[in-house]
C-alpha cells in the first residue's frame, strides 16, 4: 500500500502524461498501470518480442499495445484483442530489407534460455527445472562434436547468472562471451542456435541463419 501511495504521489507530482511499460505483469509494471488508470493517464506496453501468449486477457491492463509487425497485431485481434488498441512500430533495430543469409559450421553462436524460460501469464508464475538447461547445452554440443565442430561461442540470457554456467557446462567447448554486443556478435558469427527468440529476426537482419531448439516445450 506504501508503495502504491509513493508511486500516485510521484505520478501526480512529476505530472506525467502516460507510462510506457515493458509488460504489464511485473509488480512495478502492473501497479504503475493501475495507478495511471487512476489518475486518468494513458498506459502503453511495448511488447518487447514475440509474445509467448496470445490469449484474451493476457495483455488487458494497458490502454494500447505496440508490437512489432501485422502478423502480431493479427494474432491479437484474432483472440478478441480490440484492432484501435494495438499499433505497429516496428523494432528499434530491424528494417524490411532482401538479403542473404550465410549458414555454416565455421562460427556458431549458441544462445542461452531466458529465467523462468517463458513470459508471465497473469494467473500463475512459471518455473522449470534451470538444470535442463546444462541439458540443453550437452545436447548442443554432442550434435555439433559429430559434425566435427571444436568449439562455439556462448552467450547466456541477460538474466542468467554467467558463473553459473561455468561449473556445469564443458568450456573447452562453449567460449563464454558477454562483453560484445549482440550486435557484433551476429555479425561475426555464421550460424545461431537459440530458444524461440526475437533474437531470431535480429540474427537474420544480419544475415545469418537462426535454428529454434526448443526442447522443452510440450504442445
Amino acid at each position: 500500500h506504501k508503495i502504491k501511495v509513493e508511486l500516485k504521489e510521484f505520478y501526480n507530482q512529476k505530472n506525467i502524461v502516460g507510462g510506457l511499460f515493458p509488460n504489464d505483469v511485473g509488480f512495478f509494471e502492473s501497479i504503475s498501470i493501475n495507478i495511471l488508470k487512476e489518475v486518468n493517464k494513458k498506459s502503453f506496453v511495448y511488447i518487447h518480442g514475440v509474445p509467448a501468449y496470445y490469449e484474451k486477457g493476457t495483455y488487458d491492463s494497458a490502454d494500447y499495445l505496440l508490437v512489432y509487425g501485422e502478423s502480431i497485431k493479427r494474432r491479437l485481434v484474432e483472440v478478441g484483442v480490440d484492432p484501435a488498441k494495438v499499433f505497429v512500430v516496428g523494432h528499434p533495430r530491424i528494417k524490411a530489407q532482401t538479403i542473404d543469409i550465410r549458414s555454416s559450421l565455421e562460427n556458431i553462436l549458441i544462445l542461452g534460455n531466458s529465467q523462468p524460460g517463458a513470459q508471465l501469464k497473469k494467473d500463475k508464475v512459471t518455473f522449470w527445472d534451470r538444470g535442463n538447461i546444462i541439458l540443453y547445452c550437452y545436447h548442443i554440443q554432442k550434435a555439433l562434436e559429430k559434425l566435427g565442430v571444436k568449439q562455439v561461442t556462448f552467450r547466456p540470457h541477460p538474466s542468467e547468472n554467467t558463473d553459473w554456467y561455468k561449473n556445469h557446462i564443458d568450456l573447452n567447448f562453449f567460449k563464454i562471451d558477454t562483453s560484445s554486443s549482440l550486435e557484433n556478435i551476429l555479425s561475426k558469427s555464421s550460424l545461431v542456435v537459440g530458444p524461440s527468440s526475437t533474437v531470431a529476426l535480429e540474427a537474420l537482419s544480419f544475415g545469418v541463419n537462426y535454428i529454434v531448439y526448443e526442447p522443452f516445450i510440450q504442445q
